[in-house]
Formats: C-alpha cells, sequence, structure tokens
C-alpha cells in the first residue's frame, strides 16, 4: 500500500512489518512463523536488557576485571562481594587515604610543636621575671652600699678631725685589722 509520499506503508517501521499485517495471516503456519519472529524480537531484546544492564566490576580480592549484569530474575547473589568501583577511584581513594593520614601527622606535629613553644615561652617569662628582680636587687644593693660607703667616709672625716691616729683610720678603710 502506497501513501501520500509514495512510500510504501509497510517500509515506515523499523522492522519493516507494518502493524496491521502482523495480525494478519489465518493459517496456523503463518501464526507460527509470526510467533518465532515475535519471540526472536523478544530474545533481541532481553539480550539488548541484559547488555545494557552489565557492569564492569572489579572484584578486589584478586584484582580481576569482570562484566557483571544485573537482572531482576537473578535469585543467588554473586559468591564474592563486587565493587563497581575502577581502579581510579579506587587510587583516588588511597590518595585521599594518605592525604588524611598526612594531615593527621602533620596537626600532631603542628600541636606538638607549639605545646613545646608554649612552654618555651612560657621558661622565657620565668627567666626575664628572675632577671628583673635580680636587677633590682642589684640596684639595692647598690644603692646600699653608696650609703653605707658615705656615711663610713663622714665617720672617717670626724675621726680624722678629732685626733684619731691617721695610719689607724687608713687601716681600717683598706679593711686590715691589726
Amino acid at each position: 500500500m502506497a501513501n501520500s509520499n509514495g512510500k510504501d506503508e509497510d517500509s515506515n517501521h523499523e522492522d519493516g512489518v507494518a502493524p496491521h499485517s502482523r495480525c494478519r495471516g489465518t493459517e496456523s503456519g503463518d501464526r507460527t512463523q509470526r510467533e518465532k519472529e515475535l519471540q526472536s524480537e523478544i530474545d533481541l531484546l532481553r539480550k539488548q536488557l541484559k547488555n545494557a544492564n552489565s557492569i564492569e566490576t572489579i572484584d578486589l580480592t584478586n584484582d580481576e576485571v569482570e562484566l557483571s549484569t544485573a537482572t531482576e530474575d537473578e535469585e543467588e547473589p554473586p559468591i564474592k562481594r563486587r565493587r563497581t568501583i575502577s581502579s581510579l577511584a579506587v587510587s583516588l581513594a588511597h590518595s585521599h587515604q594518605i592525604l588524611m593520614v598526612k594531615e593527621e601527622v602533620t596537626q600532631r606535629c603542628t600541636q606538638a610543636a607549639r605545646q613545646e613553644k608554649e612552654s618555651f615561652v612560657a621558661s622565657l617569662r620565668d627567666v626575664q621575671e628572675d632577671l628583673e628582680i635580680q636587677q633590682e636587687t642589684t640596684e639595692l644593693v647598690n644603692l646600699t652600699l653608696d650609703t653605707w660607703q658615705g656615711r663610713f667616709d663622714r665617720v672617717y672625716e670626724l675621726a680624722a678631725a678629732a685626733g684619731v691616729d691617721a695610719a689607724v683610720l687608713k687601716s681600717i678603710r683598706e679593711g686590715n685589722s691589726n
């Protein structure tokens, strides 16, 4: 049958069989042939569906790559646990784990360095405080020494004016005790 485009209507369909011609045929031979064609088409579609559901899997226990099919009528689960992770993803995950470990080690080292720094800073503060106390003590000792030296000089002058022997005063000033 030709349509308005001048083409045969039966040739417009993907399989080349018009829908109305599929139902034709009253003879059992035609039906058997048609059933075979339909069964063949169903089998082809099932095969395409099975291939469409194929997943590349990697068995991590022995690094084998297999093509697995996921079908609805699959009764038994696979014996080995399969993962659908590519080797690139496995490498990425491994690299991520290594980076996490390195980051943890870096954080621990940084924390230990901070604690050590804080300990040194605290020790430095203690030493600075001790130094300040020592400087204050030294200044007070110098002030006291200067005060007593001035008083001794005044006693020396008074003793010399009172007629104390100059040799005795000189001996006392130099620290000789005779």
